[in-house]
């Protein structure tokens, strides 16, 4: 994968500078962490640093044009980069740990103790 910095802008409010750059690769398009990787070892600074924020690739073609951002220092990413939001449970599942001797709400016994009844369509007719 052969990196080239088209654009650096240095953003001094955010603490950052801004890098625009193209890829190009021979197989598959490369992964966020490998292009972080690989962004960190062109402009000499870590991996902790650096955020990808797009790669867009051509059509039928080998190159991607990458956005990314290099910080000063890894607060200050932690601190002006948006968080990651958590997973939601799954319906049925709770977050939360079970307490001691408390029995889970999908076991055989909470199932068997309320049996089904039959729907009814039609209200029954009175006989004259």
């Amino acid at each position: 994968m052969e990196i080239e910095i088209r654009s650096k802008e240095k953003n001094t409010l955010l603490s950052r500078e801004e890098v625009l750059a193209t890829i190009t690769f021979e197989a598959q398009t490369p992964s966020n962490n490998d292009v972080t990787k690989a962004l960190a070892d062109n402009l000499k600074s870590t991996a902790e640093k650096v955020v990808v924020k797009s790669i867009k690739t051509h059509f039928g073609d080998r190159n991607a044009d990458v956005t990314a951002f290099v910080y000063d220092s890894k607060e200050k990413k932690v601190e002006i980069e948006p968080k990651k939001k958590e997973k939601k449970a799954k319906p049925g599942e709770s977050t939360e740990a079970p307490k001691e001797g408390a029995k889970p709400a999908d076991t055989k016994e909470a199932k068997e103790e309320k049996p089904a009844e039959p729907a009814k369509d039609k209200p029954e007719e009175k006989k004259e």
